[in-house]
């Protein structure tokens, strides 16, 4: 990694909401937010909504880069990337990410639909590692007191095993795909790293609660370890592929509990390099949705003007030619193949031990069955909203969140997000009898009143001419907003459109204190000052 940095570009990544492995990837190869691709979750609700199935490429809703590629005769591989299973017939190579699942049981064979084309099945399954295969040696650096486990009572060494069977895996497969042909794109994911932050980080980190325990003493080089060993990885695959390959490096920020209590905030990175590509310098404002707009940049094809990300043209040495095109989902047409391969029985097929809704009629009861799966599916409905709203798309967002007010337990989160979109769209006509009937039921309640609710009744007031309770308003918002630091960002500026410069410069300072990286609230307090 070191190396790579040294002749490229490195800088911090931020990921558009939701925070998930599915979602994240898909925006990875698509250049749109989950609102547009359509996978915010590992689970989808079927068409009548009576079941939660798991999300595959056939739910996605864009073209994924690799289609891209297919369409102007690239040829393109991918292995192993969330949510490419069943395998898509393109010009070129894809494993799914389901052959690298499964990998504890050699009983268990591939599932159909794994690999395009389907003759390179039996050469790939040759090379899938199970965890059975590891010897303790090979564990050795993760686990240097291994012996000292009761495994029958500690899973967490046949977790670590599993994980470094997958990753390995992984590399196996990539390194033999490589020379087969001459491809123009590669997309190689290695999961295993988001598994042992979640299970492995605090005693990586140890805080006072875990740095004395004895789970600590066993568990600290776990991380340190499997970093070492996919850097090993990286620089076997980076060998192999040449010097005029262009390598991209994406690490995406992950929802981590023990990162947020430790540093704040967290996010993900970004690493360029290449033989046109600056050397040892930074780059800012990079966003996962830039992944894909600059890959086709950097190949000479066009970007979709339906895409949400841009080019990082900063990058280059001499900034490459942007072509522009409406839409790469209607270039990428659909392939009759690819419908009759997401019908297979066992193409959506997946383990219990993973299963995103485990409910069964006979067990529950058809009634909560049916409440369990009517709850996942708003769940789904309204992370593909907050999705839209984040890249402002508000007045598509409009019509589920009408809905969701109604649905409990989103009433007042889906209330207060409409009346964002409403405030957004300037619908002042239909935000005043909103917020009336919000505070109205919460006060009858004796519930509390939001702090953004708290905003935007002074904004109104503000509108109406009245600047003085509007004022009134913004310091009972700030005082309720806690660190809410979009909330505080957003009063600053309202601050700011009144030339309350010393109001604003506090609401400014309380974000900064807290985020100091904070984008927005440094260009507030610049403005301010």
């Amino acid at each position: 990694l070191s190396g790579l940095i040294k002749k490229g570009v490195i800088g911090r990544l931020d990921s558009p909401p939701p925070y998930n492995l599915s979602s994240m990837a898909t925006s990875i190869v698509t250049g749109k937010p989950p609102g547009l691709h359509g996978i915010v979750g590992p689970a989808i609700p079927s068409a009548d909504r009576s079941k939660m199935q798991p999300v595959t490429s056939a739910h996605r809703e864009s073209a994924a880069v690799w289609n891209m590629f297919s369409t102007r005769h690239r040829r393109s591989m991918a292995v192993a990337w969330p949510v490419s299973h069943p395998a898509e017939p393109i010009l070129g190579n894809i494993v799914s990410n389901r052959f690298a699942q499964g990998l504890m049981d050699r009983r268990i064979p591939m599932q159909p639909a794994t690999i395009h084309p389907q003759p390179l099945n039996e050469k790939l399954a040759e090379f899938r590692i199970f965890a059975d295969e590891l010897k303790a040696e090979d564990l050795l650096p993760l686990l240097p007191l291994g012996h000292e486990i009761d495994q029958d009572h500690d899973p967490r060494v046949a977790f670590c095993a599993r994980l470094m069977s997958q990753t390995a895996t992984v590399s196996t497969c990539s390194q033999q795909l490589l020379p087969e042909e001459r491809w123009s794109l590669m997309a190689i994911w290695f999961p295993a790293m988001a598994s042992f932050n979640r299970r492995f980080l605090k005693f990586h980190l140890a805080d006072s609660d875990t740095q004395e325990s004895n789970d600590h003493r066993l568990y600290q080089n776990v991380l340190n370890a499997a970093y070492h060993y996919h850097d090993l990885l990286l620089g076997q695959l980076i060998q192999q592929t040449g010097n005029d390959a262009t390598v991209i490096l994406v690490s995406p920020v992950a929802e981590s509990p023990v990162v947020k209590k430790r540093f704040g905030e967290s996010h993900g990175m970004l690493v360029i390099s290449g033989s046109d590509i600056h050397q040892d310098e930074l780059i800012h404002g990079a966003n996962l949705l830039d992944i894909t707009p600059t890959i086709l940049t950097a190949c000479g094809l066009p970007i979709g003007k339906d895409m949400k990300g841009r080019p990082l043209l900063d990058a280059w040495q001499v900034a490459p030619q942007v072509d522009m095109i409406d839409s790469w989902d209607t270039q990428a047409e659909p392939n009759p193949e690819q419908e009759e391969i997401s019908r297979h029985p066992n193409a959506t097929s997946v383990s219990a031990a993973t299963r995103p809704v485990e409910s069964d009629p006979q067990q529950l009861g058809q009634d909560q069955h049916d409440a369990q799966v009517s709850r996942a599916a708003d769940l789904y409905e309204y992370r593909r909203t907050k999705s839209l709203m984040h890249n402002g798309l508000y007045r598509n967002a409009i019509s589920n969140l009408e809905r969701l007010a109604q649905v409990e337990p989103f009433k007042v989160s889906a209330t207060l997000d409409l009346a964002q979109c409403l405030w957004r769209l300037r619908n002042i006509e239909q935000l005043e009898p909103l917020i009336d009937q919000f505070v109205k039921d919460r006060g009858s309640n004796d519930g509390e009143i939001p702090a953004y609710i708290i905003l935007l009744q002074g904004r109104l007031k503000i509108i109406q001419g009245d600047e003085e309770a509007g004022k009134s308003f913004l310091a009972k918002a700030a005082s309720a907003a806690n660190q809410d630091h979009y909330l505080l960002t957003q009063i600053g500026e309202t601050y700011l459109s009144l030339r309350e410069a010393e109001h604003a410069a506090e609401v400014f300072r309380r974000v900064l204190a807290e985020h100091p990286h904070h984008a927005a609230a440094h260009l507030g307090y610049g403005r301010c000052l």
